[in-house]
């Protein structure tokens, strides 16, 4: 599929720091294929004006496509973070594979215009099946072959995109929820605990709190109760348990009552994925400490019985970020050179090109 690809490595230097950290794995110099700006409005909201860049295979086509969508926090289209450019490798080695891809900066986030932070992911699956209607209207893509890869969170997003929009030909979850994301967070906080070597006593009551506040956040009717709900259980007693100052208690009561956590914490995937038709693939890293593996493959293996076209993989050694890691630790992420493994890379392209 084109030239070979080159073996230069840019490097990055943090600021405040001299090291210099090699990511091979980001694409350089000229690509065997067209990459250019675009730009499409999400109509069902005014103000929301979305920025990507579009990659298209060699040849005429018309290709396949997938749509790349992020996980939580504001992201840009290469879902930069920690010095990695994931969606930008993607993008890169499904191209390169015949795939089309779109990708684009969140909502208010660099040359996307819009409110982030007033957002929930009902709505961010509003701009992802905006960017479906460009692509559909592209002369280049084949408007039965549009797909969405979401990662984290956009492997959320892209069910509830999925909801409203049937005309969706795959979708590709790289560490998607397979369980109420109560229960989620709970796991998260455990593997992540564990790790940092929290005593086990200590760590139920944390979690007995986190609980109890999410319960509370996600039955709430309205913003108001919710903060009455978050503050009523944040008492001197449990802050200490927290070990948080009172001084904080604001603070986290504003951070568990925005609008987006208010709605995350009402998602269950049980409610989606009930088109038994729709292909779907699931990935999870077998280190994963924030959509543990053991506890969201289980939940998408009940919740995908029975379904024609669905495909679950546990992959041994990865870590969120599907890169090959020691620990699985959040800090590691930086650490590695690796932005995603070639597995995955190899899995994803191999799976969508089956099909289409």
């Amino acid at each position: 599929m084109g030239a070979k690809r080159s073996t230069s490595s840019p490097t990055y230097i943090y600021k405040n720091s001299k090291k210099k950290i090699n990511r091979p794995q980001h694409p350089v110099g000229k690509q065997p294929y067209l990459s250019e700006p675009v730009a499409f409005k999400n109509e069902q909201v005014e103000g929301v004006n979305l920025a990507g860049t579009l990659s298209l295979p060699e040849g005429t086509g018309p290709f396949p496509a997938a749509i790349l969508i992020s996980g939580s926090g504001p992201s840009d289209r290469d879902e930069s973070f920690m010095g990695h450019k994931p969606f930008a490798v993607i993008a890169d080695y499904l191209t390169r594979h015949g795939i089309a891809v779109l990708r684009y900066d969140d909502r208010g986030v660099a040359k996307s215009s819009g409110d982030h932070h007033l957002a929930t992911s009902l709505d961010f699956s509003s701009d992802a099946n905006a960017a479906f209607t460009y692509l559909s209207n592209h002369k280049n893509i084949d408007a039965n072959a549009i797909g969405m890869i979401g990662h984290s969170e956009g492997g959320l997003i892209a069910p509830l995109a999925f909801d409203t929009n049937k005309e969706l030909a795959f979708i590709v979850l790289l560490a998607g929820p397979g369980v109420k994301t109560i229960e989620l967070i709970l796991a998260q906080q455990k593997s992540i605990a564990t790790l940092q070597g929290i005593p086990e006593n200590k760590l139920k009551q944390v979690q007995k709190i986190s609980r109890l506040i999410m319960e509370k956040v996600g039955t709430s009717t309205t913003k108001e109760s919710a903060i009455a709900s978050v503050s009523n259980v944040l008492s001197p007693k449990n802050l200490a348990i927290l070990g948080t100052e009172e001084s904080q208690k604001n603070d986290i009561i504003r951070s568990y009552t925005k609008p987006w956590y208010r709605y995350f914490m009402t998602y269950d995937p049980a409610d989606y994925f009930t088109d038994k038709t729709l292909p779907i693939l699931a990935l999870n890293g077998e280190l994963d400490v924030q959509v543990t593996a053991k506890e969201n493959l289980t939940g998408l293996r009940e919740i995908l019985k029975g379904h024609n076209d669905a495909t679950i993989k546990l992959l041994p050694g990865l870590n969120h970020m599907f890169q090959q890691a020691g620990t699985g630790s959040i800090n590691e992420y930086r650490q590695i050179e690796q932005t995603i493994s070639p597995e995955v890379l190899s899995l994803v392209s191999t799976w969508i090109n089956a099909r289409f």
